[in-house]
């Protein structure tokens, strides 16, 4: 059984008020704090004597080898001394007293979040001298249970990074789920984004979800809040040669961090010294370098264009030696794409399957074509003659572009052999554009002895146009003609004041700011109007067409919106070891802004067969119970939100070292993550619970749930909270305990250590999940009609009429047994997400340099959010009628739902209800740097399981419902679509043996190899079986696990990657002989093709005087999927597809080479 913390306390909303006497009354009696920060490291130890005996009062004094910071302290009576508060870099430590030599220990290296624990072994002096070593620092970790990783400036700018994106490192870590980096990925790639739609992209860590991640840059958190993928922004990425290093902390992090339950990252860019230093580099990238993609190739296409500029430097030094110092960088990139595909939303490449169109798109062409085939729900068929074929299909398909192609294009490629709606096979390259100027400048200000000041400042603007982008309503597009262009910006700026208020107890108080902004636009190859489709003009709806038909055909125009996030950071932290223990504590307060600019979600008519999509008939004119047009969507509303948040942070942590070998770490967090505000008064929820299951025929409001700010008469039966929220404001005040030991086993050697320990965590939830209400009331009428509920619908008039205006609103959509009203928005219990975590971990430096580690990790997450319809039909019968039904049929779906007048999948909220398990087994293999070679080798074999598990990333965005049966957990349980059994990653650089002098030097020597290879053994298939009903398929039962894919390698599956006859419709349970039951195949049942890749990078260096000296100039090849291995997509998993089955495109870009070069003094 698992505790969830909030149950034990009670606590009242936090007021601003509260917020702010919280964070005053904890900066006053914390009288210890941090030692290290997300920004900085520390030093701690012990001085001892020839006999081992402790040494009191001992000077010690370190100072960075690049000059300027120099910080002091004493031993107290115990001997033990700390120094914290230090930025990353490389430091000399002098240790002194009277009698005893002076120590100076070289070379120690400060890691970011990092407790670095020396013994200093004075030797006694009959004369003044001196004792000089180097540091050969601990690669163990005693003091902390926290399971992380240090990455430095060497790996950052030395290994192949297939998009330049300092993001991507993150996944050389253990229990670490990310797919093979693409180095074909428009722009900085979108590693680091929250993925709200099915991608190769994102960051899972221990189960977690790609938004539960925290990124700080300097020490100020930096997190995409909307977690609305590029569509918000995603994260500041600045140009490797500015970073000095970071650390990707995966679980059991102290109570110092939260916000964030998945991997905390904390990123510190470099600063200046008392001596000149800097780069200056340009990456080059152009189609020339690189291989074709496999599926080019097979319809004899050229390689896409992909050009690619990056050009920057880097500059830091002093300003007045010893006390003032900066640190400036640009980066400049400009690229034309052709290749990215993979990435939620943003393609510039896709295929597509269809019949074998012709240039002769007259109705009896198409009808000698389809004549005779009716839809995929049976009725009426096309007649040879094309004469029933509908008029608004017929100017679709003679639609041309500019170009004069038509805009659904006639196929590249047929295949007589395979299903007529299949024959047709095309691939499309429409290069995209991205530009990008960013630069940093850091100040780093000693005040006095005592303290310092440090400033940062990051700055970014990017433009790019993607030529297939996707929305709300349908992911992604394969029709070109649809360009969407967009631009964003980034500014960061934290300045933090260090100041020793005595040797042991130091203060850091920051304040940060941080701002993005997002615009989002869309050009369309035409409007619903101009093909004789009646819409309304309200947000876009008719401007913004976007269609389907299954397997085939996908029109996605772009999503226009604005999103701006400003947030408001102020946090102090003091410091104190006091005897055996290092005690922290801290508090912070934020203010966040989010506004957010919706044009339109637009609109989308979907099609589940071509004879569908060519008839384009009504239920009744198709003579069946469904209608050709099987749903019909568009939103209607005022769909701006001035969001606002509070958060509050206090922690407490404790280091204790109970014995030299022994180290317990007790810590607390409390976080006040408060929900998002509406400046507008438009936050509104629906509670079910509430609602009115048999409303009369005039109509029910009841469930509608409003903010207490919303203007005007709220009608009878609509509740109004006292919140801003519209919800119930549960979950905001939270209480994560965090416990943890390090142990060092053997009793005569610290080379083996054993660690472990508990931690709950608690997730900020992201506003892509909280925004879905303003596609609801009473500011919004999403219209929703899928299925029986959309008889009514023709392709002319395929949405509902009336259209709304904007005086139209505010309203609340009535239910009542007449209607078919959509209720879109968030459960009124929407709230923080729980993450437990508990691991046991083996650290042994099996040899000089060389760490293994092994363990366990598990975590438990629940509250998890996700998108569920609420309304699903019950089943009938007569020991348990419904309204007096007793049977079930299509027929009788709208008397069987719980509240008459919604469609079964029409009530879909946003709720706080998932659940997930992970369960790994994690080894890696580190080699320090020495002789020129540093690796990292890591392994984890794992298991995450989901409640709502087949489409994580479009489920907790509310892009789709979850998929199967409603109201069974138990049915939908499965693997997460993340889920990867088997993750190998191996990481290295190289600095290849040669002559150290003379002409051999200038041939052979200053050569330097870098790779990083992956391989995911088993990945599972993202999007699972499932039927047109949001369900998965039936398996036959005349297969074994093994028999469901085709044996052989992927080229020879291509077309047939599922054994076909494992495979059919739910079986029929309906009195009508109609009806269906829910599919049995389980989510996560199949692995998709494997991935193995290998990217790769040689360079070669040259020492130089010019133009400074000790300059050196690197020239650089990179080749990433260097051996060119094909690597495929995930096939179409949908069992009613004409494709079901079939790979049309591949996961990981074929070769592509970049050259490079790059100065440095």
């Amino acid at each position: 059984m698992f505790i969830d913390w909030n149950d034990l306390v009670t606590l009242r909303p936090l007021s601003r008020r509260l917020c702010f006497w919280v964070f005053v009354i904890t900066l006053i009696f914390s009288a210890f704090g941090r030692a290290q920060t997300a920004a900085t490291g520390s030093i701690t130890g012990v001085v001892l004597d020839p006999s081992g005996a402790v040494v009191p009062g001992v000077s010690v004094q370190v100072s960075s080898e690049s000059g300027g910071f120099t910080q002091a302290t004493s031993a107290n009576e115990n001997g033990a001394f700390a120094i914290q508060l230090i930025l990353p870099g490389t430091y000399q430590l002098q240790a002194s007293r009277s009698d005893f030599k002076t120590l100076v220990v070289s070379e120690l290296h400060i890691h970011v979040t990092e407790t670095l624990r020396l013994e200093l072994h004075l030797q006694l002096a009959a004369r003044a001298e001196r004792s000089q070593v180097s540091s050969n620092s601990q690669m163990l970790q005693v003091d902390s249970a926290g399971l992380g990783r240090i990455v430095n400036e060497r790996a950052v700018t030395g290994l192949p990074l297939a998009t330049r994106n300092f993001a991507q490192i993150t996944g050389l870590s253990p229990g670490i789920s990310v797919g093979v980096y693409n180095a074909g990925e428009l722009g900085l790639g979108g590693i680091a984004l929250s993925q709200i739609a099915g991608s190769n992209d994102g960051v899972f860590v221990h189960g977690t979800r790609s938004y539960d991640n925290n990124y700080q840059l300097d020490g100020v958190s930096v997190s995409d809040v909307q977690g609305s993928a590029s569509g918000s922004g995603g994260i500041p990425i600045p140009n490797p040669d500015s970073i000095q290093e970071f650390k990707v902390q995966t679980a059991l992090y102290d109570a110092a961090f939260g916000r964030y339950g998945g991997a905390n990252i904390s990123l510190v860019t470099r600063t200046g010294g008392d001596t000149l230093h800097g780069t200056a580099f340009e990456f080059l990238r152009n189609e020339v370098l690189n291989a074709n993609d496999f599926l080019l190739n097979q319809t004899k296409q050229r390689r896409p264009v992909l050009r690619q500029n990056q050009f920057g430097l880097a500059l830091g030094g002093p300003v007045r030696k010893d006390r003032l110092f900066f640190f400036e960088s640009y980066q400049g990139t400009r690229q034309t794409n052709g290749l990215a595909a993979g990435q939620s939303r943003a393609a510039c490449t896709a295929s597509l399957s269809e019949p074998p169109l012709t240039d002769d798109r007259s109705a009896a062409a198409l009808g000698s074509l389809f004549g005779g085939m009716n839809g995929a729900l049976g009725g009426i068929a096309v007649n040879p003659d094309g004469s029933n074929i509908n008029p608004a299909a017929l100017n679709l398909l003679n639609l041309k572009q500019p170009d004069g192609n038509y805009l659904i294009p006639t196929p590249k490629t047929v295949d007589r052999s395979k299903d007529l709606f299949s024959q047709g096979f095309s691939v499309f390259s429409d290069p995209c554009q991205f530009e990008e100027d960013q630069f940093s400048s850091n100040l780093d200000y000693i005040v006095s002895h005592n303290s310092k000041l440090a400033a940062r400042f990051f700055f970014a603007d990017d433009d790019q146009s993607v030529t297939f982008p996707g929305n709300g309503l349908n992911p992604a597009g394969n029709i070109p003609g649809f360009p969407s262009p967009s631009d964003s910006g980034f500014r960061v700026f934290s300045l933090a004041y260090t100041y020793t208020l005595s040797s042991n107890w130091l203060n850091e108080a920051r304040f940060g700011y941080v701002r993005s902004r997002t615009g989002t636009g869309a050009k369309t190859a035409f409007r619903w109007s101009d093909i004789g489709v009646a819409e309304g003009e309200m947000s876009g709806n008719n401007d913004l067409p976007s269609m389907q038909i299954l397997g085939s055909v996908s029109m996605a125009s772009g999503f226009p919106r604005t999103i701006t996030q400003n947030n408001f950071v102020l946090s102090d932290d003091l410091s104190l070891v006091r005897k055996a223990h290092t005690l922290r504590f801290g508090a912070s307060i934020t203010r966040l802004q989010d506004n957010v600019d919706l044009i339109g979600l637009g609109s989308l008519v979907r099609f589940l067969s071509w004879p569908d999509f060519l008839l384009g008939l009504s239920a009744t004119d198709n003579q069946t119970e469904f209608s050709n047009v099987f749903a019909s969507l568009d939103d209607f509303g005022l769909s701006t939100r001035e969001y606002r948040v509070w958060e509050g942070t206090g922690f407490a942590q404790d280091d204790y070292r109970v014995l030299k070998s022994l180290t317990l770490n007790f810590g607390l967090r409390y976080e006040h993550l408060g929900q998002f505000a509406d400046n507008l008064g438009r936050n509104a929820s629906f509670d079910i619970a509430k609602a009115d299951p048999n409303p009369l025929a005039a109509g029910s409001v009841d469930g509608y749930v409003v903010a207490s700010n919303l203007p005007g008469i709220i009608p009878a039966g609509v509740r109004r909270v006292d919140n801003k929220f519209g919800n119930y404001a549960v979950g905001q005040n939270t209480v994560a305990p965090r416990v943890g030991f390090t142990w060092q086993v053997l009793p005569l050697s610290s080379r083996l250590v054993l660690r472990g320990g508990y931690g709950t965590y608690y997730l900020r939830t992201a506003g892509q999940a909280f925004y879905q209400n303003i596609f609801g009331a009473p500011f919004s009428e999403f219209r929703l009609i899928a299925g029986a509920a959309n008889a009514d619908a023709t392709f002319q008039t395929p949405f509902q009429q009336p259209f709304p205006t904007p005086n139209s609103f505010p309203s609340f959509a009535a239910y009542s047994p007449t209607t078919t009203t959509t209720i879109y928005g968030v459960a009124p219990g929407f709230r923080s997400a729980i993450i437990q975590q508990y691991s046991l971990n083996l650290q042994t430096e099996i040899h000089s340099g060389w760490l293994l580690e092994i363990g366990y990790v598990g975590t438990r997450g629940t509250y998890l959010v996700r998108q569920r319809s609420l309304n699903q039909a019950l089943s009938a019968s007569t020991d348990v009628p419904v309204r007096g039904v007793t049977t079930n049929t299509v027929v009788n779906i709208p008397l069987r739902v719980p509240i008459l007048g919604i469609p079964p999948d029409s009530l879909q909220l946003m709720e706080s209800a998932g659940s997930s398990w992970y369960n790994g087994l994690e080894a890696s293999l580190t080699k320090r740097l020495s002789r020129g070679l540093e690796f990292l080798a890591s392994y984890t074999f794992s298991k995450t399981l989901d409640t709502d598990g087949a489409d994580i990333n479009s489920t907790s965005s509310g892009n789709a419902l979850t998929l199967g049966d409603q109201n069974s957990p138990r049915q939908r349980w499965g693997r997460a679509s993340f889920d990867r059994t088997h993750r190998l990653v191996f990481s290295e650089t190289w600095d290849l043996p040669g002559p150290q002098t003379g002409v051999g030097r200038s041939i052979l020597g200053g050569w330097n190899l870098a790779a990083v290879v992956t391989m995911t053994i088993a990945n599972t298939n993202a999007h699972n079986i499932f039927g047109i009903s949001e369900d998965r398929a039936e398996l036959t039962g005349t297969c074994t696990k093994g028999q469901l894919v085709r044996a052989g390698p992927i080229e020879s599956k291509l077309n047939a990657y599922f054994n076909a006859s494992c495979f059919t419709t739910p079986p029929i349970i309906g009195a009508d002989g109609i009806g269906t039951g829910f599919g049995n195949s389980a989510t996560g049942l199949v692995d998709g093709p494997p991935q193995a890749n290998m990217d790769l990078a040689i360079s070669k260096r040259f020492l130089s005087n010019w133009p400074h000296e000790k300059c050196e100039i690197q020239f650089r090849a990179e080749f990433f999927n260097a051996l060119n291995h094909p690597q495929f997509a995930n096939p179409d998993a949908n069992f009613t597809s004409p494709t079901f089955g079939v790979i049309s495109s591949t996961s990981v870009n074929a070769r592509v080479g970049q050259l490079a070069v790059r100065l440095s003094f």
